[in-house]
């Protein structure tokens, strides 16, 4: 005999590179990379959901 539960509650994955679909108003973006490189052609930011 093999008894299964689950809950309600589901695991949600963290997303590490991803589309923002949160409205902006909801969303803080802060550079990772401060330091001045021009000749980068990428930006990372560290998103923050209020």
């Amino acid at each position: 005999l093999l008894l299964c539960f689950r809950s309600g509650k589901r695991i949600k994955k963290t997303r590490k590179y991803d589309i923002i679909t949160t409205p902006a108003e909801r969303v803080e973006m802060a550079p990772l990379n401060e330091e001045d490189d021009e000749d980068e052609d990428s930006t990372v930011f560290d998103v923050k959901y209020r």
